[in-house]
C-alpha cells in the first residue's frame, strides 16, 4: 500500500477505502487545494504611474472582491509566476527606481494558507521582465521576456525548495509579453511580442527546446491564460488593436485555437495576469489603455462569455497571478508534510566559528531520531531570539541580538513548516530586545520579557499577535518579574514562563490564559533558581524545562509541571551533561533539546513527556549552536 492517494503515476495495486481515508488524515494527501474553494493570488502590478508591491487574494469558487494578502519584497510588474498547492513563486519583473525602469532577477515566494509578506526564493540567471511562468506543482518554469533584448530563454526551478533557476531550453522564437498555461505534464506558451500567433509546448518534467503546438486565430501579445488540465484558454490581448476574444485548445493534442467566447471589454492582460482552478479561470485587471480593477471569469469546461467576478483593490496591469489549485497540479497531490506532523525548526543562535550570530534554520522530524538538516535562513543574523510560537503550518521568530556589529532587533519573522525556505517579514515587537521567550495557541502568538539596550534593562512586558495574519504586536499585560533568558511553554489554553535573570537568577513560574489579556499570575517555583533558559517543551498536559544556569555553572536538571494546575515543578531527570542556552520544543509525546553550552555543542537529546527519566541521544544539529529558538508544528499549544 502506497503512502499517498492514487495518482496518475501510482495507480497500480489494491487500494482500500479505509487506507485511502487514513492517508488523507495521516499522510497529508488531499484533492487539490487545502483551502476550501481554492485561493488565487494577484501580486504586484503597474498602475500607469507606479509599480505596486501589494498582494491581493480571492477564493476562486466564490465571486467577490479581493482582500489584502501582504506585500512583495519589491514593487514590480511583468514577472512570471507559478505555484504548488502550498506555495506561489514570483520570478523577475520590472520596477521603477528613481523614475527609470529596471529589470530584476529576484524570486519571491508566499505561502497560500496564511497571509503575509513574500520571502526570498533565489534568482533568475539574468535580470528579466515580460516573461511568463508555468509549472506542474513540482517544477516551476519561466519562458521568454526581455533582458532588455527579447529572449527565447526557458529556465526551471524546484518549487518546494529555494534556489536559483537552471537552463531548460529555448522557445521556438524569441518573444516577450507571452501568456502560458499548463497541465500536470505539458506547458503551453501563447503568442507574444513581436506580435505572433505561435503556440509552443514543452514537457514539464524533461528539459529541451519547445516545439510548435499550433496557432492562435491572430497574432497577439498580452493574452491572459488559464484553463483546466485538459483545456488551455487564452483571452483578450493586443495585436493591431485591443481584442476581447477568448480562444481554447485541447492540451493533449496539437492544433490551432478554437473560439470560446468574449470578454466584456477588449483589453491586454500581460504575461501572468490570469489564473485558474480546474473549473474556473479568472482574468484580473488589464489595460486598454486605461487600467482596470475588474476580475472576470469563465467556466473552463464550457464555452461562453466572461462574467463579472469582483474587483481587485487597485486598477492594474501586468500583475503576476497564481493559484493553489491550477491545472498543473494533479488531482490528488501529496502535501510535503502533514500539518502537525512534528517538524521542529531551530532558528538563529551563535556558533564558535564566528563572532557574529547566524541566520541558519535547521529542521528535523521529532518522531524519528536523527540529525537535523538545513531548512533556510532568517532575514538577519541573530541569537537570543525568541519564538512567538506556531500554528500547525506557520512559525514565528521575534527579537534577537547580533553582536558583530552590536544590534538589537524588534523584527518578527514568519516561516511555513511545509517546505524549505527563508523567513518573511511579519511585523515588529514594541521595542528592540533579545533573550525574550514566547509561546502560542494555534491562533495567538505571545512574547514575554527580554533585555533592551535603550537603556539596558530587563523587561516584564507581554505582547501578542494573531499567527494567521501579519502586523505589529498588541499589549497583553506584564510578567510578575522583569527578566530575560526565561523559559516558555504552553498548552492550548495556558501559557507559562519560568525562571530567568532579574538580573539575579529566578525560580518563579507564572502563567496567563492565552485567549484573554492581562497580567501574569503566580504558578509556583522551579526546583532551583535558573537563568539562560530559551524556548522549552510541552504536551497539552505537561511542561518540560531543560537545563539552565545557576551560578556558578550550568545544570543538567530537567523540571516538569502539570500545566492545567498550579504548583511547584518536580524533578523529571537529567540531561546527559550540564547545559544552558538550550533550545527546546516538542510534539505531544516527545520533547527535544538542542545545542547549548559549555562548551557550545550540536547535541540534540530527547525525553518522553508522559514519563520521567534522563534524556537520551536524538542526533545532532548541523553545527554547534547556542541561544537559538526552537518551535514545532505539533507543540503543546496546539490541540490534539
Amino acid at each position: 500500500m502506497a503512502t499517498s492517494y492514487p495518482r496518475r503515476t501510482t495507480t497500480g495495486g489494491v487500494w482500500k477505502v479505509t487506507d485511502i481515508a487514513k492517508n488523507l488524515l495521516t499522510e497529508g494527501t488531499w484533492r487539490g487545494s487545502s483551502i476550501p474553494g481554492g485561493r488565487a493570488i494577484f501580486s504586484g502590478g503597474y498602475t500607469g504611474s507606479g509599480y505596486l508591491n501589494v498582494i491581493d487574494y480571492v477564493t476562486i469558487a466564490t465571486a467577490g472582491n479581493a482582500a489584502d494578502f501582504g506585500d512583495l519584497s519589491l514593487g514590480r510588474a511583468a514577472g512570471g509566476v507559478t505555484s504548488s498547492t502550498t506555495r506561489s513563486v514570483v520570478t523577475g519583473g520590472a520596477y521603477q527606481p528613481g523614475g527609470g525602469i529596471a529589470r530584476v532577477n529576484i524570486m519571491d515566494y508566499i505561502t497560500f494558507a496564511s497571509t503575509g509578506n513574500a520571502a526570498d526564493f533565489g534568482d533568475l540567471t539574468a535580470t528579466r521582465a515580460d516573461l511568463t511562468g508555468l509549472g506542474n506543482g513540482i517544477r516551476g518554469i519561466t519562458a521568454g521576456g526581455k533582458t532588455p533584448s527579447v529572449v527565447n530563454i526557458i529556465e526551471y526551478y524546484s518549487i518546494a525548495t529555494v534556489g536559483n533557476t537552471v537552463d531548460f531550453g529555448d522557445l521556438t522564437v524569441a518573444r516577450h509579453n507571452v501568456g502560458s498555461h499548463n497541465s500536470p505534464t505539458r506547458g503551453l506558451v501563447f503568442g507574444g511580442a513581436p506580435a505572433t500567433n505561435t503556440i509552443d509546448f514543452m514537457e514539464i518534467a524533461t528539459t529541451g527546446d519547445a516545439v510548435d503546438f499550433g496557432d492562435l486565430a491572430t497574432a497577439e501579445h498580452g493574452k491572459g491564460c488559464g484553463g483546466s488540465n485538459t483545456r488551455g484558454i487564452a483571452g483578450a490581448g493586443v495585436g493591431d488593436d485591443y481584442v476581447n476574444t477568448i480562444e481554447y485548445v485541447t492540451m493533449a493534442a496539437k492544433g490551432n485555437a478554437t473560439d470560446f467566447g468574449d470578454m466584456s471589454t477588449a483589453r491586454s492582460f500581460g504575461m501572468s495576469s490570469t489564473t485558474s482552478s480546474q473549473t474556473r479561470s479568472l482574468f484580473g485587471g488589464g489595460n486598454n489603455p486605461t487600467k482596470t480593477n475588474v476580475i472576470e471569469y469563465v467556466t473552463n469546461a464550457t464555452t461562453g462569455n466572461g462574467a463579472d467576478f469582483g474587483d481587485l483593490n487597485n486598477s492594474i496591469w501586468i500583475q503576476m497571478s497564481s493559484s493553489d489549485s491550477h491545472a498543473g497540479i494533479e488531482a490528488y497531490d501529496p502535501r510535503l508534510i502533514p500539518a502537525g506532523s512534528g517538524r521542529a525548526l531551530f532558528g538563529g543562535g551563535y556558533s564558535p566559528a564566528a563572532p557574529a550570530a547566524t541566520t541558519k534554520i535547521d529542521y528535523l522530524e521529532i518522531p524519528s531520531l536523527g540529525n537535523a538538516t538545513d531548512f533556510g535562513d532568517l532575514t538577519n543574523e541573530k541569537g537570543g531570539l525568541g519564538t512567538m510560537g506556531a500554528s500547525s503550518t506557520r512559525a514565528l521568530f521575534g527579537g534577537g541580538y547580533d553582536r558583530s556589529p552590536a544590534d538589537y532587533h524588534d523584527a518578527i519573522e514568519s516561516i511555513a513548516f511545509h517546505s524549505k525556505g527563508n523567513t518573511a517579514d511579519f511585523g515588529n515587537l514594541s521595542a528592540d530586545r533579545y533573550a525574550c521567550s514566547g509561546l502560542s495557541s494555534t491562533t495567538r502568538g505571545i512574547m514575554g520579557g527580554g533585555l533592551t539596550a535603550h537603556p539596558s534593562s530587563q523587561l516584564n512586558i507581554v505582547e501578542y499577535v494573531t499567527i494567521a495574519t501579519t502586523g505589529d504586536v498588541t499589549d497583553f499585560g506584564n510578567l510578575t518579574e522583569s527578566k530575560h533568558f526565561l523559559g516558555s511553554l504552553s498548552s492550548s489554553t495556558r501559557g507559562v514562563w519560568a525562571g530567568g535573570g532579574t538580573p539575579t537568577k529566578s525560580d518563579v513560574i507564572d502563567y496567563i490564559t492565552i485567549a484573554s489579556t492581562g497580567d501574569n499570575t503566580d504558578f509556583g517555583d522551579m526546583t532551583t533558581t535558573k537563568s539562560r533558559l530559551c524556548s522549552q517543551a510541552s504536551s497539552n498536559l505537561r511542561g518540560i524545562i531543560f537545563g539552565g544556569y545557576d551560578s556558578p555553572a550550568g545544570v543538567a536538571t530537567i523540571d516538569y509541571i502539570t500545566i492545567a494546575s498550579t504548583g511547584n515543578a518536580g524533578d523529571f531527570g537529567d540531561l546527559t551533561a550540564a547545559r544552558y542556552d538550550v533550545a527546546g520544543t516538542s510534539n505531544q509525546t516527545r520533547a527535544i533539546a538542542g545545542g547549548g553550552l559549555t562548551p557550545i555543542q550540536n547535541t540534540i537529546e530527547y525525553v518522553t513527556i508522559a514519563s520521567t527519566g534522563d534524556a537520551a541521544d536524538f542526533g545532532d544539529l548541523t553545527g554547534p549552536n547556542k541561544d537559538s529558538a526552537a518551535i514545532s508544528n505539533a507543540h503543546g499549544g496546539l490541540q490534539n
